[in-house]
């Protein structure tokens, strides 16, 4: 990240109980299997805005599925991107299992989970 304030996010999330904070892409294994997945705040496409910001800090697509943050309730999946987001789940935290059950069924898009009372 390039701007000061997404340099200094990580000092709040540490604050607020996470054990880790990456910045920048990472692959990660979603089970048992070894199933590896492509891991970033940011989308290949799309924003919560009408505007494309940090289109600096945005992964390449090499083809490989993405689960990400950052656009918020904007969906839940699209293509081979999963937005991991509270904000698309419902309120409630996706677990791996879900998002290797997303994986398996393909590509598509998924419109957010909507929040229940």
């Amino acid at each position: 990240m390039k701007s000061r304030s997404a340099r200094t996010w990580h000092l709040d999330f540490g604050d607020g109980g996470f054990a880790e904070i990456h910045q920048g892409t990472m692959r990660i294994d979603l089970d048992a299997d070894h199933r590896k997945v492509l891991a970033c705040h940011f989308p290949h496409r799309g924003d919560s805005t009408d505007v494309l910001r940090y289109a600096t800090e945005r992964p390449v697509d090499t083809g490989e599925w993405l689960v990400h943050g950052h656009v918020h309730e904007s969906w839940l999946q699209s293509g081979r991107q999963i937005n991991v987001s509270i904000d698309a789940w419902g309120g409630r935290v996706a677990n791996a299992d879900e998002v290797v059950a997303l994986m398996k069924s393909g590509r598509r898009d998924l419109p957010r989970i909507e929040w229940s009372d």
